[in-house]
């Protein structure tokens, strides 16, 4: 299951109420990510009620704001996945656009994992000519659709993405286990092998035959 962390941990007394409007958006923006993953995504909110650890935010990669005009905020998401992570440290109204094509290529990256040292050497001019490729393909009607309806769009393929990848790995796990299973059972189950016994009488007729080359044979 993937783990979603989001700090909203903000002081009233230092932070305007453009960056409590924004921080909600957020909050709806993950909880409907949750909605449409059906079980697939946990969703954690940690806000100023939450008696935050600040150890823990920083072990998550999330970063401190505000700190010269008051307590300590943040403002951020952690994710998680198999152990890997995935960290938008510091989120910020004048990037408010970014926020869910950034959650949206982050979630990609943990499902898919590590990808080969070629891949991640892609030059950005490549990687922004695929993603224009990959948004064309999914709104081919791009200058007749709204902002809205274009990031509703945009964000079923990446939940279905999601989807399909989440399914995939639970289908290996369960082949995997029946694999060990099988193993497992066949050991139970294969027969001992048993040092053979000799047969009965036959050390008497060693002993018989060893004695008879014994004797010697006189002249007649």
């Amino acid at each position: 299951m993937l783990e979603i962390r989001f700090y909203s941990v903000l002081d009233p007394s230092s932070v305007t109420d453009s960056v409590t409007a924004f921080a909600s958006r957020v909050d709806q923006l993950l909880s409907a990510y949750q909605q449409a993953a059906g079980g697939k995504i946990n969703l954690t909110g940690i806000d100023s009620r939450s008696r935050l650890n600040p150890n823990g935010a920083r072990a998550d990669g999330v970063q401190a704001f505000n700190l010269d005009k008051g307590e300590a905020c943040y403002l951020g998401v952690a994710l998680a996945f198999k152990g890997r992570k995935e960290t938008l440290p510091y989120l910020s109204p004048e990037w408010e656009q970014a926020v869910e094509p950034d959650l949206t290529r982050a979630i990609i990256r943990l499902i898919e994992g590590p990808r080969p040292a070629a891949t991640a050497a892609l030059a950005p001019l490549e990687i922004n000519t695929n993603a224009v490729k990959e948004v064309k393909a999914l709104i081919p009607n791009l200058g007749t659709v709204s902002v809205e309806e274009g990031t509703r769009i945009l964000r079923a393929a990446a939940l279905k993405d999601f989807a399909a990848a989440a399914k995939e790995m639970e289908t290996q796990v369960k082949e995997a286990e029946r694999r060990v299973t099988q193993a497992q059972n066949g050991d139970r189950h294969r027969p001992t092998s048993r040092p053979e016994t000799p047969a009965a009488g036959s050390d008497r007729a060693n002993r018989e035959a060893q004695g008879d080359r014994g004797q010697v044979t006189g002249p007649d």
